[in-house]
């Protein structure tokens, strides 16, 4: 049994260590940089410069220029939740830091194991059942998930799972941080005032969500998700039926 051995001396020997070292730390560096630290890491993301894959809806011609930019907020904050609070000033009203939030004890709001979570896409039949939601609070004077789920699968399309955020436009003035109306209302969402299951928080952050529709319109923002939506083609526009508003 032959053993090759190379021996290395003087300076040779010091560039031969320095080569190492440094190929060692590229490779750390490398893994340090692919790898998402649930929510802790930028993920590549410097101030203020996310993904471009993330502003899922910006070709959306039927999307106001806020929908879509709140579709693009969202995004951000499920792409690296703990980057994007930070980055927009987000405080917790339940005294949370974003890292207790996101990261310690995902299990007791079902929050993914890590990040990033997949982005949502917009789909007219949502954004056509945020819509009427709308509208349909405007009408009935109060805030509600009116003729909920019907509304959404009864009417625009088919999904298999189904879920809804709403609230008054006016959350943007309460918001806690965020330089943008759209950040504003998202962080709002966030922060879900007044709700004590979190249930509007839980919503923007499931993983399983794929699709929504962000309506923006006469006085409210509502919040349509959905996992795997298919559009009703049939329906080109919105058919509110303003005397089934929930009492």
């Amino acid at each position: 049994m032959n053993t090759h051995m190379v021996t290395i001396h003087g300076n040779a020997w010091k560039t031969y260590v320095m080569s190492v070292v440094f190929g060692v730390l590229s490779a750390i560096a490398l893994v340090a940089s692919a790898k998402t630290k649930d929510g802790t890491s930028t993920n590549g993301v410097l101030k203020g410069e996310w993904p471009e894959s993330l502003n899922t809806a910006k070709n959306e011609i039927y999307l106001s220029d806020l929908e879509k930019q709140i579709i693009f907020e969202l995004n951000k904050l499920r792409y690296a939740p703990v980057t994007y609070c930070k980055e927009v000033g987000l405080t917790m009203l339940d005294g949370l830091t974003p890292e207790q939030e996101f990261l310690e004890d995902k299990a007791r709001r079902g929050y993914a194991k890590k990040y990033p979570l997949q982005p949502v896409y917009s789909v007219k039949g949502l954004w056509l059942a945020a819509f009427d939601n709308n509208h349909l609070s405007q009408l009935a004077n109060k805030m509600g998930h009116h003729n909920w789920p019907g509304r959404v699968t009864g009417r625009y399309g088919t999904s298999n799972t189904i879920g809804e955020n709403t609230g008054p436009l006016s959350i943007a003035n309460q918001a806690s941080g965020g330089a943008t109306e759209a950040a504003k209302i998202v962080n709002e969402m966030i922060r879900d005032r007044g709700v004590a299951g979190k249930g509007h928080r839980m919503n923007c952050m499931k993983p399983t969500w794929n699709h929504v529709g962000v309506a923006a319109s006469a006085g409210w923002v509502t919040f349509d998700f959905a996992q795997n939506f298919s559009n009703d083609e049939s329906v080109k526009d919105c058919d509110i039926t303003f005397a089934a508003v929930a009492q």
